[in-house]
């Protein structure tokens, strides 16, 4: 047979295989018609594989077209049969087709045997194994797939119990505990994967299981452990039906997860990030399929597994929708599987009204993922289905319907008595009623409710203006029309829109007004110009700050015109930009805004009102465009504007890793130049080594000579046929010494080759560094910000918080021109919001406790930023009531922060509002009363190398003092040594280096500070700052440098000065970053890493640790307990133990580490092996005894060793107890406690 002939007709033979694979998959999944369609498939495939003349491959389509004539349809859910016998089916017809020019000679034997597998199997006789005979392997590949699909279905039975749990946890339905539980499931899950050999999915659970650990209510964390979960179930869902699991779906989210930022103090909540157009293809092919199978389902919903089909699928849709960014998809599918679960859970049949909720669902989703596929914007409402999946919720709608009744009947008295008397003002309760109602339907989904009683409240405040009797009789109509509705809803009917009722009332309270207002038009939907949208962000990026700064300047200067005209003008601006991009709605708050503000010209209405309704518009429109920013695409390439210069846009993490990259390459050159200053080292000893060399050479040549004249007369005796001028004789000795001088002029040729191009690398590489770092300035430059990009944000925090309090508040940036790096700005923007919302919570007052003090109604808040060498000073100060000292040190001795006879001065105690867990808040909210939150700016700030200072002056305010570094990329800095630590100062903070002789020294120490240049400097000796306990190392020459930061100063003595160096900085991570002083880390040109120190914050920290001596509060230490075994079993097993029980633990190896650490440290117990290196627990007992300071200590002996001579010889030496291994908990725990308490 001609294969190269027969190669088109195979390609289409392939692909017609591929697509009876994919409608065998829909058949499994349960969609109804799919195993008809599968027949036809077959009957259309033979015709079509006649050319090829393969009886073997005609026999097998045969097969299949008989087992397919005998198929259920559609196919039982939960049920694996045929799922195996077919999956191996489709393995040799793929196997035909590939070996079609040389087919095995077991074909036709295969076949048979196939053949009658597949027939047994679709008259339900399958065989519990593969048939014998069966290629090896075919063999394989079916254990791989009955293995596979048992494991899959028991993992994705174990992942859907613990999604439960965590989605009741996350909308609060469980406490702590839950989590606690679900530790076994997920073991069960990792071991299954690990069986499978899964091992980027055992990472992909490795990550969410750490993040569940440490997880918190609330927590952003939660959705990366959805998305993981979610994952794992689209990674293992193919193998239930016998095929490949959907690796990039795993390996998609392990990129991403590796790639999250660090969580800020506050973080606002962002929009889900897009997915990859690989992963969303797959979720929009998966979702057609799930569709299909719950279409299916409902065809035939008295079928037992009809509902387990629906709610399955609906878990399916949630957990990809999250995985993909579809968030608002996700949470409509679980609205439909929480009911389906509990529908399950009961065993109650399916009813017209659960078909309901599945179908209107799957219809509702059925568009949604029709639009993705279309790539069209899409907007999810999930109204209808919340409304449906409420009414099936009896607790929560029987809570709704008894809580509408309860107001229903309050509108009906209060409606009663209004009407005896219109024209007057509405009661409160009257108002109250009409508002819980609407709010409370709202939330059921019941919104024509919700609609109609929201249109009577907004009617409310004019009820003293509504006389006519019409007008009451239409209130009286409203009322009783919502009793109706209410009822219906009871009565399990969705209630009908009020239409006509609710366009009356809104009539009414339009006609009613006193004074014209613009008018809002009608929100149009957005029609987004993919290609325009980029455009219009960049224009937007530009506007908005504009017309914020012009509309604050126009709020301080009301009758400034000009400003006002400015305001219209960006708006009408950004208006026409944002319906051109088809942000229709965007542009419809832009006019509104343009409109508001043209009426107040015209009116003159210029109240502080009017202003705030403005402010507010703009905070909208901020978020607004924020999440166009979010779900827009990637911008793309624009024709270049000819009046303005080329522009190259450059991701942010891009330039990022080209800073760090530039920083590596500084890195890798001063490792060159370390070795080249090795070289050049070596070279000089070679020219040493040349002379020394020539000196000696040159001695062993007279040496030579000298032997030469001594033979001479020998040699003229023996022949006299040359004279010796005519003849030179020369021994061996002479030929050495003369090819040795020649050699050595070559060495000495080659030294100096290499010492110029020694010379020439040297100066290339000055060159290289020259470049290198006006590189790095230059990409510093391009990443550092002006802190006036925070400006609007900020501003809205302050707007937002004060209108939530009740306060008045304006926020004055001064200096925002000042920029810094990028990173740094990132980080501290989340301490900046804390710092605002905590001076509106603690500090500005309500007006009228201003206006009682002579204050303006109105709190000012200030940040003024300005640069001081390598450092940002930023000041945050209010003019409010200032921190109560009085009351903040009663809190602090309330909560056992402080001991009540401990004596703090003022600044001392103002220290305190960094204590974590104190507020003086009177009660908890969501802007103060946690305890939490100074503690956090202060360790962010810590965090990248900066420090805070507070400051207070009662009922004038508080200002906070930020210093920040410039950058975090690269610095100058000193490299010092501290006993056998290398570490180094920012060469910033240095003032001054001292070199001094020993008494000096010790005079220094003795006054305990440096006097320079007329200031004083405290002295401090690095070793101890960072924590050793060492004496004061006093040498005859000693180094001391002369630091400063901001306005503190200290003179830091150290034990060896290396010079100055560049330095590339470096992340240390969460854990070191979190510790005062330390500033970041580098690389040393041999691959050492050296901390970079401020030392005047550790000198700080050392002052504080001396006052926390005093703050802290004195409370028994837990009792401290040494393990001392050979076996790192027992060691970790008892510490556990023990530290669960409340107790500290030291652990030691053997004897002489025991000992090594009681100098250190006295236990109040020690547990001692007996059988162990170096020294065995008789011996450590003999000297523990022996020692005056240990002797008391009481000894428990844990050994395995319990005859009765090993008892006595422990009693002998003063044991106090004696247990056998392995232990009784209990009864250790008992021996601890009472030997600890004597």
């Amino acid at each position: 047979r001609d294969v190269d002939t027969l190669a088109p007709v195979l390609a289409e033979v392939r692909e017609k295989v591929r697509k009876l694979k994919k409608f065998w998959r829909q058949y499994m999944l349960g969609e109804k018609g799919a195993g008809k369609a599968f027949a036809e498939r077959v009957a259309t495939l033979r015709p079509k594989a006649a050319p090829l003349a393969s009886a073997q491959f005609d026999r097998l389509l045969g097969t299949l077209g008989d087992v397919a004539g005998r198929l259920p349809d559609p196919h039982p859910a939960d049920s694996d049969a045929l799922l195996v016998e077919m999956a191996c089916a489709f393995l040799l017809a793929d196997n035909i087709l590939d070996t079609f020019g040389q087919p095995p000679e077991d074909l036709d034997r295969q076949l048979e045997i196939l053949s009658g597998w597949l027939l047994d199997a679709a008259n339900g006789k399958p065989p519990a194994t593969p048939p014998a005979g069966l290629r090896p392997e075919l063999r394989q590949e079916v254990d791989v797939i009955q293995l596979r699909a048992h494991v899959s279905r028991e993992i994705l039975a174990n992942l859907q119990r613990v999604e439960e749990a965590l989605d009741g946890y996350a909308r609060g339905q469980g406490s702590d505990k839950i989590l606690q539980t679900l530790a076994p499931q997920l073991r069960q899950i990792r071991g299954a994967l690990s069986v499978l050999r899964w091992d980027r999915a055992v990472t992909a659970l490795e990550r969410c299981q750490a993040l569940l650990s440490t997880l918190a209510p609330g927590s952003a964390e939660l959705d990366w452990i959805a998305e993981g979960l979610s994952s794992l179930g689209l990674f293992i869902a193919p193998c239930l039906e016998g095929r490949e699991p959907r690796t990039q779906v795993i390996d998609t989210f392990l990129e991403r997860f590796d790639q999250r930022p660090a969580a800020p103090i506050e973080e606002a909540p962002k929009p889900a990030p897009a997915a990859t157009d690989e992963l969303l293809q797959v979720f929009l092919e998966e979702a057609a399929e799930v569709l299909a199978a719950i279409e299916g389902a409902l065809a035939a919903p008295e079928k037992e597994d009809a509902l387990q089909t629906i709610r399955r699928g609906f878990h399916t849709l949630k957990g990809s929708g999250r995985m993909v960014g579809q968030t608002e998809l996700g949470e409509a599918a679980w609205e439909v599987e929480q009911v389906m679960n509990r529908w399950l859970e009961e065993k109650r049949p399916a009813t017209p009204e659960l078909l309901e909720l599945a179908s209107t669902s799957a219809k509702l989703f059925a568009g949604w993922i029709a639009k993705l596929r279309a790539g069209e914007p899409l907007v999810v409402d999930s109204a209808p289905i919340v409304a449906l999946a409420q009414r099936l919720k009896p607790d929560v709608f029987d809570i709704y319907l008894k809580e509408a009744r309860g107001h229903i009947a309050t509108l009906e008295a209060q409606c009663s008595r209004w009407c005896a008397n219109r024209g007057t003002s509405a009661p409160d309760e009257f108002m109250r009623a009409a508002h819980t109602l609407a709010s409370c339907s709202r939330t059921a989904g019941m919104e024509p409710i919700a609609a109609l009683a929201s249109a009577l409240e907004q009617w409310m405040p004019l009820a003293g203006l509504t006389v006519e009797e019409s007008d009451a009789a239409l209130v009286a109509e409203a009322v009783a029309e919502l009793k109706e509705m209410v009822d219906a809803a009871a009565n399990r009917h969705t209630p009908l829109i009020a239409g006509e009722t609710v366009s009356a009332l809104q009539a009414l309270a339009v006609r009613l007004q006193p004074r014209r207002k613009p008018k809002e038009k009608r929100v149009m939907r957005d029609d987004i110009d993919a290609e325009l949208l980029p455009i219009f962000l960049e224009e937007a990026a530009e506007l908005v700050p504009q017309i914020a700064g012009d509309l604050r300047a126009w709020k301080t200067n009301p009758a400034d015109q000009k400003v006002a005209d400015g305001v219209k003008r960006a708006l009408h601006t950004l208006k026409g930009s944002a319906r051109m991009a088809g942000a229709i709605r965007l542009g419809e708050l832009t006019h509104l805004m343009e409109s508001r503000i043209e009426f107040a010209a015209e009116t003159g209405d210029l109240s502080v009102a009017v202003f705030e309704d403005l402010e507010a518009q703009m905070d909208r429109l901020s978020g607004d465009l924020d999440k166009l920013r979010g779900g827009s695409r990637p911008a793309v390439a624009t024709a270049p504007v000819p009046s303005a210069a080329p522009m190259l846009r450059i991701n942010a993490e891009r330039l990022d890793d080209l800073i760090a990259e530039s920083g590596e390459v500084a890195i890798a050159r001063s490792r060159i130049e370390a070795e080249l200053r090795q070289v050049k080292e070596s070279l000089g000893d070679m020219n040493q080594s040349i002379a020394r060399l020539r000196a000696q050479l040159r001695e062993v040549e007279i040496q030579a000579d000298s032997q030469l004249q001594s033979r001479r007369t020998t040699l003229d005796s023996r022949d006299q046929e040359f004279d010796p001028l005519e003849f030179d004789r020369y021994t061996r000795l002479q030929e050495l010494t003369r090819m040795m001088a020649e050699g050595l002029n070559d060495a000495l040729s080659i030294q100096q080759g290499l010492a110029k191009n020694l010379g020439e690398a040297d100066a290339a590489l000055s060159q290289q560094a020259r470049l290198g770092r006006e590189l790095q300035q230059d990409l510093m430059r391009m990443r550092a910000l002006p802190f006036a990009t925070l400006d609007d944000r900020l501003q809205r925090i302050v707007r937002q918080t004060a209108r939530d309090l009740g306060k008045k508040a304006e926020l004055e940036i001064q200096g925002g021109q000042v920029e810094l790096d990028r990173s740094v700005l990132e980080r501290i923007a989340a301490p900046f919001e804390h710092l605002l919302r905590n001076a509106l919570a603690h500090g500005i007052e309500m007006p009228e406790v201003r206006a009682a003090a002579g204050k303006s109604d109105t709190g000012r808040i200030s940040i003024s930023l300005r640069q001081e060498a390598n450092e940002i000073v930023l000041l945050v100060t209010d003019d409010g009531a200032g921190i109560d000292i009085e009351r903040l040190r009663a809190k602090a001795i309330e909560k056992g922060l402080v001991g009540e006879d401990a004596v703090l001065s003022d600044p001392e105690q103002i220290q305190l509002v960094f204590l974590s867990g104190l507020s003086t808040a009177d009660s908890v909210s969501e802007l103060a009363g946690r305890g939490v939150g100074m503690d956090v700016v202060r360790a962010e700030i810590n965090a990248v190398g900066g420090r805070i200072e507070v400051a207070s002056t009662p009922g004038r305010g508080v200002t906070f003092t930020l210093y920040l570094p410039l950058t975090l990329a690269v610095a100058h800095g000193v490299l010092v040594r501290a006993g056998t630590t290398i570490a180094a100062v920012p060469s910033a903070s240095v003032e001054q280096v001292l070199r001094i002789k020993a008494e000096a020294l010790v005079a220094l120490y003795e006054k305990g500070k440096v006097e320079f240049q007329g200031r004083d400097y405290p002295l401090h000796y690095l070793r101890q700052l960072l924590g050793e306990r060492a004496a004061t190392d006093v040498r005859d020459y000693n180094s001391l440098l002369l630091v400063r930061s901001a306005n503190e100063r200290a003179a830091v003595h150290v034990d060896e000065l290396f010079g100055n160096r560049e330095m590339v900085m470096k992340s240390i991570g969460p854990q070191l970053s979190r510790l005062a002083g330390v500033m970041g880390a580098t690389v040393m040109p041999d691959g050492a890493i050296v901390l970079i120190l401020n030392p005047v914050q550790l000198a700080q920290q050392r002052k504080t640790v001396a006052a926390v001596a005093h703050v802290e509060p004195s409370m028994p230490a837990a009792p401290v307990v040494m393990v001392v075994d050979d076996s790192i079993t027992v060691r970790k097993i008892t510490s556990r133990l023990l530290e669960r029980e409340g107790y500290r633990v030291l652990t030691a190896r053997d004897g002489v580490d025991a000992l090594e650490q009681l100098k250190k440290e006295r236990p109040a117990v020690m547990l001692i092996d007996i059988e162990m290196p170096r020294m065995d627990g008789f011996d450590l007992t003999r000297n523990v005894r022996g020692d005056p300071r240990t002797m008391e200590i009481p000894i428990i002996v844990i050994s395995s060793r319990t005859a009765p001579k090993h008892r006595s010889r422990a009693t002998e030496l003063g044991v106090n107890a004696y247990l056998g291994k392995p232990y009784e908990e209990g009864e250790l725990l008992k021996q601890i406690a009472a030997l600890a308490r004597t």
